[in-house]
């Protein structure tokens, strides 16, 4: 069984992650775990919490870099594009990067081989498309 910790920004709830692993880890022979985050968070202590539970972690990026900078920004407006790209950066070398998904949609103004370029510029070797969702 796999466990997935997502909706909304899982990493702001890591006591509840640990909690939750920690349980189903001693009671669930072969449980795994996958979490889906905007990668804004990430830093020592995700990443401890990620390799103890054996979590791969996956992100979200839309379109092209603009896009990105244009889609998700912090809440207060404040750009988030290179703390999400480092987020992943980090991920990706901590080796918990579990792919990316990504939308599509009538808000992108990039083609889509510049989300390849995106994704290929982080490291990542997996993509979803979300081919339901208008913005992601």
């Amino acid at each position: 069984m796999t466990v997935e910790f997502s909706g909304g920004e899982p990493a702001l709830n890591r006591d509840v992650i640990r909690i939750i692993a920690s349980d189903l880890a001693d009671g669930l022979a072969g449980v795994r775990f996958s979490m889906q985050t905007n990668a804004t968070l990430v830093d020592d202590d995700l990443i401890e919490l990620a390799r103890r539970y054996g979590i791969s972690v996956g992100s979200s990026l839309e379109g092209s870099a603009e896009d990105l900078r244009r889609l998700r920004p912090f809440a207060d407006g404040r750009d988030a594009s290179q703390r999400i790209l480092g987020g992943i950066r980090r991920l990706r070398e901590a080796g918990l990067l579990g792919g990316v998904v990504s939308v599509f949609g009538a808000g992108m103004h990039g083609e889509p081989h510049d989300l390849l370029s995106l994704l290929d510029s982080v490291g990542a070797t997996s993509l979803k498309l979300n081919l339901c969702a208008p913005l992601g």
